[in-house]
């Protein structure tokens, strides 16, 4: 037996007047046939005999179950945890409705530059491409471990670079005119959702997803549960706040079903009225977002430990609490310093 591997291409004919193709080729290592459905397209059929011909030789070539792309994306969306599940879930959609529901086993290079276009001429920026594409890798690593995937195409995809821009963070007089604008625009609820949002430095899909029951009044507390990490995250709320007593009279204002920030939920509706906000406020651009990286900022110039500060924000590693959250302005420069002069020459 030649123990160089070929791969032969088979066909037959269809009652539509259509030819199915297939590739067959002799296991090396049972001396077995063995075959593998391709479709109809006999160019799609030569690509594949080549690509499998090569792995073969390689020594590179991996079994993987047939699952069409809605069975992998169901299965590999459920093996993800808190807000990468639901995320995932709208990319592999998108994914597979651009590219006809494509065997996940036989997604290549072509496609996710076809889907990074698409993603383009959307009108996306490279840092929302680049966090849609991890998505799509993740799911792909968890495809590897259904079976359904033999390498993952975008281990060797090759990233564009995005310098990230200057993180903001609300200063003092910032903050004010912030709080004030939001009152005096859309109310005391939406008030309470920007100010609930500094202070408990709750993730948007976390904040406008707490329900009524999720707040303990008595004990001074809430709890966040649609989280990244799928784990729940309770969350006190100091003494010398107001925020509980401010929370009662909101509950009395809207119904008690449901959540107190609901009405927020819908990100392009609650992000036009934060830029009315900004704009009458006078301050430059701020997101729902910075609000939470203020707060946690602000914790730890205050001296707060770093891992409590990381518990309290919900993060898994502490390097993501010192490296994205923890900002600085001129101001906590100079203070720094003058800090550091007294206790330099202290006495």
């Amino acid at each position: 037996m030649n123990d160089e591997p070929k791969v032969w291409i088979s066909s037959r004919k269809l009652k539509s007047g259509k030819r199915s193709y297939h590739l067959r080729w002799i296991d090396l290592a049972t001396g077995k046939w063995r075959n593998q459905k391709v479709g109809t397209d006999h160019k799609r059929a030569e690509r594949q005999a080549a690509l499998l011909e090569n792995e073969l030789r390689k020594g590179t070539h991996v079994d993987v179950k047939h699952a069409n792309w809605d069975e992998f994306a169901a299965e590999a969306v459920s093996l993800l945890e808190g807000g990468h599940a639901s995320m995932a879930t709208q990319v592999l959609a998108e994914f597979g409705d651009l590219l006809s529901r494509p065997l996940p086993g036989r997604v290549r290079h072509v496609a996710i530059k076809t889907y990074v276009k698409h993603l383009e001429e959307k009108g996306n920026k490279q840092g929302t491409i680049n966090k849609n594409l991890r998505y799509l890798r993740l799911a792909f690593n968890e495809g590897i471990k259904m079976e359904c995937v033999a390498k993952n195409p975008l281990s060797d995809w090759n990233w564009k670079k995005v310098k990230r821009g200057t993180l903001r963070i609300l200063t003092a007089a910032e903050e004010a005119k912030f709080f004030d604008a939001a009152r005096e625009l859309y109310g005391f609820r939406m008030w309470m959702f920007l100010r609930f949002t500094l202070e408990t430095w709750g993730r948007h899909s976390e904040v406008t997803g707490l329900l009524w029951e999720d707040i303990d009044f008595d004990s001074r507390t809430i709890v966040f549960r649609d989280t990244k990490s799928a784990e729940d995250r309770t969350i006190p709320i100091a003494e010398s706040s107001s925020l509980i007593d401010d929370l009662r009279k909101l509950q009395v204002q809207t119904l008690r079903d449901g959540g107190p920030f609901v009405a927020y939920a819908d990100g392009s509706s609650t992000a036009k009225k934060r830029n009315r906000i900004l704009k009458a406020a006078e301050i430059q651009p701020i997101t729902v977002h910075d609000l939470r990286r203020t707060g946690i900022t602000r914790a730890l110039l205050a001296s707060v430990p770093p891992i409590t500060v990381q518990k309290l924000a919900g993060h898994k590693d502490i390097k993501t609490t010192m490296e994205y959250y923890a900002q600085v302005n001129f101001d906590d420069l100079r203070a720094g310093v003058e800090k550091q002069r007294a206790a330099l020459f202290a006495g």
